[in-house]
């Protein structure tokens, strides 16, 4: 399996050093082997170009920027030596940071590959391949330029302003060097594209997988679900949700009740997981920082408090991943992070069915009161998981259940893939939190989203850039 993936990287995707994508960022090609006319022509050239696709979530650029965003929530706390951390902490980011460029790049790398191999698979040049698995892999393409415009959209755009102008750049075709340049995209225009994406992909990926390196149907409607949340489309996003959640059983997901910490020790492979990238070894871990941080003290007190309130010694997710933090032999999400020799690598979950719960939550809790029951009872699994007594839920004032919902999401997934940050800048957004209520250097409305970086803008002249910055 690793020769494959290896390989993968010489036919289908970009090469991600960080040297290497500091030009235009926007012109962002796959370095193949081949002429780009002759390079997929049969059904195994498709799939080598697949897997570079999906070789691309543990870029370099993607892979340590969970370190950034989670100190920019305050989820944790860096210490000296995490590569581009500057300005993190206090919510100041600068338009010339590395790990910002690397990011920025890293996604629209992803966003590329994958549309020329839709462009290749529609023309018909994978001579010989499966009429349904043509099909299919279009469809996983397509969720992966999904997943990446989003994560461009909720860094860089007003994501939480379907009304704004201040979107991304959607690139709905190859970039090539004649490719003129273009403004960014309305926010509206960006969710619309992104979910007819996943809409679709929801309909023609595989309906099974046996490892959650891979994307599933499920996995489709899952980060469907998640968008249509971050758009306020909230009844869509509860029924989406519970499909999700309904389904789930029947092809094989579930939470894990016994051992908490083994979802982070097998992370693709756990039964819990939607999609993680395959990593295996210390050459294909996905590589972060996490051993260069220490636990936010806002990430603690919230944990401390709920355990208080509910008379148990301690949260059991906050346990099992932070109370052996300080200590040098891991921690229960990335626990092989100082043994980089162990032959075992770090994975990177995307997202989770625990996730998929806090979602539905929030969701109905956002329609009112006559759906407070719903939401109570999607938050209950996830509470009743992680050691707290049945009746900690019922016992949530209705005016505190929305809070209460941030509160456990934020416990449940910190420094995974920066829901704590943006559900931060959502509730924020919405006006739910006071500016500062949960750090007191987010302070301003242009802090909640990142800079442009500057090599992107110097590439493209009309290219505007966020406010204040």
């Amino acid at each position: 399996m690793k020769l494959k993936y290896i390989f993968s990287l010489l036919i289908g995707i970009v090469a991600f050093s960080a040297c290497d994508l500091m030009n235009n960022i926007d012109e962002i090609q796959p370095q193949y082997q081949l002429d780009e006319e002759n390079y997929i022509t049969t059904p195994k050239s498709a799939e080598q170009a697949l897997n570079g696709v999906y070789q691309g979530w543990r870029a370099w650029g993607i892979s340590p920027f969970r370190v950034h965003v989670s100190v920019l929530s305050g989820g944790l706390t860096a210490n000296l030596g995490v590569s581009g951390i500057e300005g993190f902490s206090t919510n100041e980011v600068m338009e010339n940071n590395i790990a910002v460029q690397d990011f920025y790049s890293a996604n629209y790398a992803i966003i590329n590959a994958a549309n020329y191999l839709i462009e290749a698979l529609e023309a018909g040049r994978a001579v010989g391949i499966d009429s349904v698995r043509n099909v299919e892999i279009i469809g996983e393409c397509k969720f992966h330029r999904a997943m990446a415009h989003f994560m461009l959209l909720r860094q860089f755009g007003q994501f939480y302003d379907e009304g704004s102008d201040l979107g991304i750049v959607l690139r709905k075709a190859p970039y090539r060097s004649d490719t003129p340049i273009a403004e960014r995209d309305k926010v509206a225009d960006c969710y619309v594209f992104i979910l007819q994406d996943l809409e679709e992909a929801a309909k023609t990926v595989p309906e099974f997988v046996m490892m959650h390196d891979r994307v599933s149907r499920l996995t489709a409607k899952a980060l469907m679900a998640r968008v249509l949340l971050y758009q306020k489309n909230y009844p869509e996003a509860a029924r989406i949700a519970q499909e999700v959640i309904n389904e789930a059983p029947m092809y094989g997901y579930e939470l894990e009740y016994n051992d908490w910490t083994q979802l982070f020790q097998q992370h693709y492979m756990h039964p819990e997981t939607l999609f993680a990238p395959y990593t295996e070894g210390n050459v294909e871990s996905c590589n972060i920082s996490i051993d260069r941080t220490t636990v936010g003290v806002y990430t603690a007190s919230i944990a401390n408090a709920w355990a208080a309130q509910a008379g148990i010694p301690a949260d059991s997710r906050y346990e099992a991943t932070f109370q052996s933090y300080m200590s040098l032999t891991g921690n229960g999400k990335y626990p092989y992070r100082v043994d980089e020799y162990s032959g075992i690598g770090n994975g990177y979950i995307f997202m989770r069915l625990a996730e998929v719960y806090l979602i539905h939550a929030e969701a109905e809790a956002r329609q009112g009161a006559s759906h407070y029951a719903a939401a109570r009872a999607s938050l209950k699994v996830v509470t009743d998981r992680a050691g707290y007594p049945e009746t900690l839920v019922d016992n949530i004032p209705d005016n505190e259940l929305l809070e209460a919902i941030r509160q456990h999401k934020w416990l449940e997934l910190v420094a995974e893939n920066g829901e704590e940050w943006f559900d931060l800048v959502r509730y924020t957004a919405n006006g739910d939190l006071e500016y500062g209520a949960v750090k007191s250097t987010l302070a301003r409305p242009w802090q909640l989203v990142l800079p442009i970086p500057e090599k992107a803008l110097s590439g493209n002249k009309l290219l505007e850039q966020n406010p204040e910055y």
